[in-house]
């Protein structure tokens, strides 16, 4: 599963990387998935560029999590909303 998350227009790089790394350690342990990837920053040459406020979240479910997909969307976007609040 492929996410992207857009902080506020003005965040630093640094904190794109902190809110990435901050979901991914909250998902580290989780039963319903694999391993989470995150990638944020920019590539010379990169025709695909987004700003540095913006990261790809890479999540590999589990065959637990996919026999319920909704759950376990639904269980992933409560934990993006809990990062969301500890970083305001």
């Amino acid at each position: 599963m492929v996410n992207s998350m857009v902080l506020f227009q003005s965040v630093s790089l640094e904190m794109t990387n902190r809110a990435g790394m901050a979901l991914a350690q909250s998902l580290q342990d989780h039963p319903l998935y694999e391993w989470v990837q995150v990638r944020a920053g920019r590539a010379p040459g990169d025709a695909d560029g987004a700003g540095v406020n913006m990261a790809h979240v890479d999540v590999e479910s589990r065959f637990l999590a996919l026999q319920d997909r909704e759950a376990a969307v639904q269980q992933l976007a409560c934990e993006v909303s809990a990062i969301a609040r500890c970083c305001a």
